[in-house]
């Protein structure tokens, strides 16, 4: 390992807490200057940001990790699923930085701390989060549908799913009854209903559709109707630096139509095959609209938040393309 890459990976160890550029000699076996010339071209490159904590100390973060929002710099974070066809396009056709996630609290997360720009992640979680730390807005759903359960035992009790999420949601409105198991990958969680450790699990595309050729699957919306899944959501502190950014990466979403043709493209952050996600895009509503009240009702009535804690953050309808 090279002296470029050993402190890269420190870098991307420490994630948004990042590191003084004084503990990186320790940390990394190497010298100060060479510390500081590396770091220099790093800087230049684009792939750290530097910021000075006090004169002549400094605190040096990978630009993805950074935990605030650069000019003219967007990043976006999605979770490991077929959803995002719209997303990764506006985010590519913007030069954007996109990360993906297991963990749709840790993308939520990210976003409210501000290592990541723009998320889409499950609507309940954001409206939970923003609720709580108020710092973040919701301008459109990404699409409808999309999860369901998987059972191998007639008589279940206990199902995977992961926390404070439409998953969860979805499952308690099927059936009060069931036990949940936290998870916050969805491979340890497939892992754990194969080895007969739960009975079941609630999960996205396009691990649905993959499980579907072994297990009996139940869409979620065949039981409870049409349901929001993800929403697309910024930080307050990203909107406020680069709104014109924003808005071009709205317009880029809101026109886009054409799911078929980024599969490959998708598959190349998801890590799953080409085939497996154009079958997948048939489980969601891509071009559904919603309005501010409608999904206002749907989380007064289904999560039990309050209108007032709502209402500041939903924008539906900013910049509305399709209007």
């Amino acid at each position: 390992m090279d002296a470029r890459e050993k402190i890269l990976k420190v870098l991307k160890w420490k994630k948004e807490e990042g590191v003084l550029q004084s503990e990186l000699p320790k940390l990394t076996s190497l010298s100060k200057s060479t510390v500081s010339e590396i770091i220099s071209a790093l800087e230049a490159e684009k792939i750290v940001v530097k910021s000075e904590i006090t004169k002549k100390s400094y605190r040096i973060w990978l630009l993805e990790y950074y935990p605030n929002p650069l000019k003219n710099t967007i990043r976006v974070g999605m979770l490991k699923a077929s959803e995002y066809p719209a997303v990764i396009i506006a985010a590519k056709k913007l030069n954007g930085i996109i990360r993906v996630f297991n963990d749709p609290l840790e993308l939520t997360k990210a976003l409210c701390i501000g290592s990541i720009d723009v998320a889409a992640s499950p609507l309940v979680t954001q409206a939970l989060f923003g609720c709580l730390m108020k710092n973040i807005l919701i301008f459109r759903i990404v699409a409808f549908n999309g999860s369901g359960v998987v059972m191998n035992k007639e008589h279940c009790k206990r199902i995977g799913t992961t926390e404070l999420s439409t998953m969860e949601l979805n499952l308690k409105r099927v059936n009060k009854d069931w036990k949940f198991v936290y998870f916050k990958d969805p491979e340890i969680m497939i892992s754990s209903f194969k080895d007969g450790e739960i009975d079941g699990i609630a999960i996205w595309e396009p691990y649905l559709t993959m499980l579907g050729k072994e297990y009996d699957v139940l869409m979620f919306n065949e039981i409870v109707g049409d349901f929001p899944c993800c929403s697309l959501a910024t930080n307050n502190k990203f909107l406020a630096k680069n709104k014109n950014l924003f808005d071009r990466f709205l317009q880029e979403f809101d026109k886009f139509d054409e799911e078929s043709k980024v599969a490959e493209e998708l598959s190349k952050y998801i890590g799953f095959d080409k085939k497996l996600i154009e079958k997948s895009f048939s489980s969601f509503l891509f071009n559904k609209k919603a309005s501010n009240r409608e999904i206002l009702e749907f989380l007064e009535k289904e999560v039990f938040l309050r209108r007032e804690n709502l209402k500041p953050m939903l924008k539906l309808d900013y910049l509305d393309f399709k209007s």
